[in-house]
Formats: structure tokens, sequence, C-alpha cells
């Protein structure tokens, strides 16, 4: 599975994932799937009432000397979701910034890959990169979200998808 993830995301996994030491595995029973994340950061759990009051958020993986750097995984029990209603969730979930932000769209792409369909999806919203992967399962879908802060330079956004990469690789349903 996570070679099929590694090529939906554009390549092979990053020789990383060797150099930051160990990975453990989160697995969260009531949502379904599993997640590797580098020994030394910090997964969150999050059962029905989410976090924060985000019904959605199941999932949150950070390294707290990042103190912005974070890896969201947000979950959605619907029947039979095709991309375009994970793409009209995750636009759901855009609305509810304020409509006075600065937003730029980068890339939104289809892929489709031993016939499991994704969708990735990179933005700015107030010089804040975001990139998001739309996954869905027979009845229910799935967006993980890398969010970097503002200021971070544009030569240092490898650094960080070199973790993000294989993290979302790593992602496991439980059938």
């Amino acid at each position: 599975m996570a070679t099929v993830w590694a090529l939906m995301m554009g390549g092979e996994i990053p020789s990383c994932r060797s150099e930051v030491g160990q990975w453990k595995t989160v697995t969260h029973v009531q949502y379904g799937f599993s997640v590797d994340y580098p020994a030394i950061w910090h997964p969150q759990k999050y059962g029905d009432a989410g976090y924060r009051g985000d019904h959605d958020l199941k999932l949150i993986i950070d390294d707290s000397s990042w103190s912005d750097f974070a890896v969201f995984i947000y979950y959605r029990a619907f029947n039979e979701p095709t991309i375009e209603n994970v793409v009209n969730w995750a636009n759901s979930r855009l609305g509810r910034y304020d409509r006075a932000i600065e937003y730029e769209e980068i890339f939104l792409i289809e892929e489709t890959v031993n016939g499991c369909s994704i969708t990735k999806r990179r933005y700015k919203i107030n010089g804040a990169l975001h990139e998001e992967v739309y996954i869905t399962r027979q009845d229910d879908m799935f967006i993980i979200e890398l969010q970097l802060p503002s200021y971070t330079k544009e030569y240092a956004y490898d650094d960080y998808f070199n973790y993000f990469n294989p993290i979302v690789a790593s992602f496991r349903p439980m059938q």
C-alpha cells in the first residue's frame, strides 16, 4: 500500500524516512485508518467531538519544535463518495474563512492509481502554504492536510514535504 501511495505522491518515498530516525504508527480504530509518523512527533487522536468544534478533525500530528507545522487528518462518513464529494467538502471547509483572506489556488490535480482515486490540492491562505490529499472509500472520505506557517521560506518547502509525503504514503485504511 505504501508503494501505491508513493507513486500517487509523484515518486518514491523520500529517503529522509530513514534519516529522521524511528517511525511509529498511530491507529485510529474508531475511524478505520493507520498512519506512520516520525517517533519524535506527537499524534493527537480525537473522537466524535473532533478538535475545538471541528467535528471532522480526527488526528493531528505535529513536531512541537516546529510550532506551526502540522499534519491534520479529517474524516467524514459518506455513502459511496466521489472525488467531487471530497472536493466539495474541502471547499466548504475553505468557506469557513473570512472572505477578506488572501487565497491563492496553486493546483488541483486528480489522479487514479490501481483503481484508487485521489486528488491533491495546494493553496495559500494569507501566505501560509497548505497541501491536501483527498481519499475516498466505500462509506467515508478523508482529507490529509499539511499546513505550513506563513513565514516559511519557499526554499524550505521541500524539507516539509520530505516529512509529509511519507506520512501520506503510509496512510492505510482498515477494511
